[in-house]
């Protein structure tokens, strides 16, 4: 029923899914911050890439640290 009052229904903005094994590819063995399916900032260290976040005002952001080549892969909590 549609009265003076408009339901109004949000949009939500499509993001696309990224494939981060693809992604980290890109950044071996670095720390490497995530928002939105993308990433917005990679560095050598994790306390190197936290202030660079905080140095852009970047909240919000999934860490994961990136294998470098030939590393092993831990499963787990190892």
């Amino acid at each position: 029923m549609r009265g003076p009052f408009k339901l109004f229904r949000r949009r939500r903005r499509k993001i696309e899914p990224v494939r981060i094994a693809d992604a980290l590819r890109e950044y071996p063995g670095m720390w490497v911050a995530l928002k939105n399916g993308e990433i917005v900032e990679a560095k050598e260290t994790p306390d190197a890439l936290v202030m660079a976040l905080k140095y852009r005002d970047i909240t919000d952001a999934t860490i994961i640290r990136s294998p470098a080549e030939g590393e092993a892969e831990l499963v787990g909590l190892g």
